[in-house]
């Protein structure tokens, strides 16, 4: 299961939902990996409110661009694991990506 946030972010929040929120949601729905493609959300002000329910965790802590991750690539079926392929086609989209 894979939960993918995409919208303006910050330490304050992403795509409009604050880290707590966020939280509470991933604490009712546990997932394998979750996909923050939003600004400046690798802060320990948002992973904190996360685990241990988000599963891994993609995300950077730079600016991502207008156009975000390339989610069609990101989840096209591939031999590596999920979560490798999506960090590895999103790590060309910011200028770090955790």
């Amino acid at each position: 299961n894979v939960a993918y946030v995409s919208g303006h972010g910050s330490h304050q929040g992403v795509a409009g939902l604050s880290p707590t929120l966020l939280g509470e949601i991933l604490a009712k729905n546990p997932v394998d990996l979750t996909v923050l493609d939003a600004c400046s959300t690798a802060q320990i002000e948002v992973l904190s409110h996360l685990a241990p329910h988000a599963g891994l965790v993609l995300t950077s802590v730079h600016p991502v661009p207008g156009k975000g991750f390339p989610i069609e690539k990101m989840f096209a079926p591939g031999a590596d694991s999920l979560a490798q392929q999506a960090f590895r086609h999103a790590k060309e989209a910011t200028g770090s990506l955790s």
